[in-house]
């Protein structure tokens, strides 16, 4: 199912996600997929920020790969960006991070696709400047 969202300021796209925290869980694998800038990282930051985690702290993970966070469960934020092929992307210890015990939630999604089983994808477009079309499309919602 496929669902679509008009997103209108920052905080409105970290509301979104604040409001996505409420139905994801450990075992979700949560995809996300929009250009420089979009915000992907805002929702990330709404989502934490639902699960109890102070969005403040939260940094894209684009310099570290992956980012893990202690909430009500593990929270894995990983970010693809820096990766230039599919060869790279297969050195991640994938198994560590995909588990039945935490929420997982991956920048750049359309990189691992071919090997990844999502929960839910969400991609964002620009509108305008503060605009962005966010679709979801989902098993969960």
């Amino acid at each position: 199912m496929i669902r679509e969202i008009i997103s209108h300021s920052e905080e409105e796209t970290f509301e979104i996600g604040n409001n996505l925290s409420k139905i994801l869980s450990p075992g979700d694998v949560v995809g996300f997929k929009g250009g420089l800038g979009a915000g992907k990282t805002i929702l990330i930051k709404g989502i934490l920020e639902g699960l109890g985690y102070d969005s403040r702290n939260v940094v894209s993970a684009s310099f570290v790969i992956a980012q893990e966070y202690k909430v009500k469960y593990p929270v894995v934020h990983i970010d693809l960006y820096r990766f230039e092929n599919n060869e790279e992307i297969h050195y991640i210890d994938w198994d560590s991070y995909v588990s039945l015990d935490k929420l997982v939630l991956i920048e750049w999604s359309e990189k691992v696709k071919d090997f990844l089983n999502f929960s839910l994808k969400i991609d964002i477009n620009f509108i305008s400047q503060n605009e962005r079309e966010i679709k979801f499309d989902t098993k969960i919602i």
